[in-house]
């Protein structure tokens, strides 16, 4: 049995990482700067934001590394898997819209590789 008590000596990621092997991906909504080379001019004022890949902690990733992922929006690091873009990021998007604070979000994931 561990027991854990606060305060923690671990980040929460970390101490995660430590007691489960599940991955932890954290997104974050993240503001588009109105001014400057991050800029969207050609967005329509009512695009969401991108979401960013801002913390996380993966034991297994699939042909991807979280040090080239880091930082990045939602759509550039699915900008290889096919029809993602096209099919999915607006559904993605709308999901994560819709969390609400405290809410747990949890996803299963499966892949083949050759």
């Amino acid at each position: 049995v561990l027991r854990v008590v606060p305060p923690l000596e671990l980040p929460p990621l970390v101490l995660c990482s430590l007691l489960v092997q599940e991955d932890f991906i954290i997104m974050q909504d993240t503001p588009r700067p109105s001014t400057g080379p991050a800029a969207r001019p050609h967005a329509p004022s009512d695009a969401p934001a991108p979401y960013r890949l801002t913390s996380a902690v993966v034991a297994f990733p699939s042909r991807w590394s979280l040090v080239d992922k880091a930082g990045q929006s939602l759509a550039a690091i699915h900008r290889h898997v096919p029809h993602f873009m096209e099919h999915m990021l607006r559904r993605v998007q709308a999901v994560l819209r819709r969390i609400e604070p405290g809410t747990l979000v949890t996803r299963e994931n499966w892949m083949l590789i050759d």
